[in-house]
């Protein structure tokens, strides 16, 4: 989905579960601050699963 569409589904994109800029993931994709990840993973119920994530800063003492 592009970012005008998730935002029809999601009223605030405040209320997505967040990711950090430091997390491995994002720092391979190269990703910004305010960027949307579409994490698809499996369900046993449902078959998979879809996630949004948003990218907030980070810093490495939230790790430690």
């Amino acid at each position: 989905l592009e970012i005008k569409q998730l935002k029809e589904k999601i009223s605030d994109l405040n209320t997505l579960s967040k990711i950090f800029t430091i997390d491995m993931m994002t720092r391979y994709y190269n990703a910004k601050i305010g960027d949307v990840f579409k994490i698809t993973r499996p369900s046993p119920l449902t078959g998979y699963e879809i996630a949004y994530r948003i990218v907030v800063p980070g810093n490495i003492d939230l790790l430690f």
